[in-house]
Parts: C-alpha cells; sequence; structure tokens
C-alpha cells in the first residue's frame, strides 16, 4: 500500500527472517553496521558511506568505524611507494 512497515512489524518478520535462515539474534541495527563495514573493507568512498547512513560528516562515520580500519596507516603508506616506484619507472 505504500506506507511504512510498523517498527514493532519490522522488527518481528526480521527475527522469524533470521531464525528460519539459521542466522544469529540481530538486531536490525546490525544490518546497517554491517553495511558500513563490509562497504569500509572494499574500499569505498567514506563520504559516499557516511551519505548513505544519514551521517552529519564522514568525520563522524570514521570516528564510529575507525576500529575497522587498523591497517589504513600501512596501506597508505604502501600506496604512496606504489605510486613513486611507478613514476620512478617512467
Amino acid at each position: 500500500s505504500g506506507l511504512p512497515i510498523p517498527l514493532g512489524r519490522l522488527r518481528a518478520e526480521w527475527q522469524e527472517i533470521a531464525k528460519e535462515s539459521g542466522f544469529p539474534t540481530l538486531v536490525l541495527h546490525d544490518l546497517r553496521h554491517g553495511h558500513a563495514s563490509l562497504l569500509l573493507a572494499a574500499g569505498a568512498n567514506t563520504s559516499t558511506i557516511s551519505q548513505r547512513l544519514g551521517h552529519s560528516s564522514p568525520a563522524f562515520t570514521l570516528a564510529t568505524y575507525a576500529h575497522l580500519m587498523p591497517n589504513a596507516q600501512a596501506d597508505a603508506v604502501a600506496s604512496l611507494d606504489r605510486l613513486l616506484a611507478a613514476a620512478s619507472n617512467q
């Protein structure tokens, strides 16, 4: 009918789907975190993730999910090394 699903009904249906599928008990908000975590792991742009989640800024998104990027500094250095190596080979 185009109307929003009442939250209680949505939660109940989600729990039933999770149970039937053999998933552990998860609240709907866990899906939001999972979505953001997977996007970060895939290297998606932080600004895009922030917009998808409705965060006030990419800085908030990074502060919330920084623990999921423990190798960010090493990855940045490796990227710079590759860039400089490619430039010196030209």
